[in-house]
């Protein structure tokens, strides 16, 4: 299914090193790819597992064959774009060593931004 030509799509995935200079200033690195996977909106049993605070906002899940993260202590979430709609990772079910694919949740950062400045 994550090759199906009609399911399958693009996405940009940007991988964020977090690291710290000289200074003890936080530098972010950013190494963005182009990853083929499938992106769908999220269930209403999905959206049960996300924190109350992202279930109001733009959640898709994402299937791809390579591991996403939801962040660790170097690196920030994984941001994914498509159709010009940016998406941070909040959650990874792991599935590459039984499956070959690992699915994540992504909340819509441009909703977050526009209900900021409400």
């Amino acid at each position: 299914v994550l090759t199906d030509f009609e399911l399958a799509m693009d996405f940009t995935l940007a991988r964020i090193t977090l690291t710290v200079d000289d200074t003890g200033k936080a530098v972010r690195s950013v190494a963005e790819r182009t990853l083929s996977g499938v992106i769908l909106p999220a269930t209403d049993r999905q959206l049960e597992r996300m924190p109350e605070g992202d279930r109001g906002s733009e959640v898709v899940a994402v299937y791809a064959q390579e591991l996403l993260t939801a962040g660790t202590s170097l690196l920030a979430p994984d941001e994914i774009t498509r159709n010009g709609r940016t998406y941070r990772v909040r959650q990874v079910q792991d599935w590459m060593a039984t499956a070959g694919y690992c699915m994540a949740l992504a909340v819509s950062v441009d909703l977050q931004a526009e209900e900021a400045l409400a």
